[in-house]
């Protein structure tokens, strides 16, 4: 969304961000991936960011939202490392039709 005040052109850019909470962790309780995934979709779906960060993602749980996201245009794409400790990526979706990337980094603020 563009707005224009006083001539002066702004652009809102929505981000958002979610703990996706290990896939596998809750398998079979209604805390299972399986039955979050559909409310983090609609969320998306409502709050239309153009970047979005999560932590503690699998790999299947990332393509699964890179997929929910790429329904209705493919213009999602999503980056991250792996943690060797943990195996998840912390991984940051972006509209690549808006945003190059350019460079990618991880880095913590502290240490374990």
């Amino acid at each position: 969304m563009n707005t224009v005040i006083r001539g002066i052109s702004t652009v809102v850019v929505r981000v958002c961000t979610f703990n996706l909470r290990f896939g596998y962790i809750d398998h079979g309780t209604l805390n299972e991936w399986e039955k979050r995934r559909p409310i983090l979709k609609n969320c998306l779906k409502n709050m239309q960011p153009i970047i979005i960060g999560t932590q503690e993602g699998y790999p299947p749980q990332l393509n699964g939202i890179l997929d929910d996201l790429n329904e209705s245009s493919q213009c999602w794409s999503w980056v991250g490392e792996e943690l060797e400790d943990w195996h998840t990526i912390n991984a940051i979706f972006y509209r690549h039709d808006l945003f190059s990337l350019v460079s990618t980094k991880t880095f913590w603020f502290n240490e374990h």
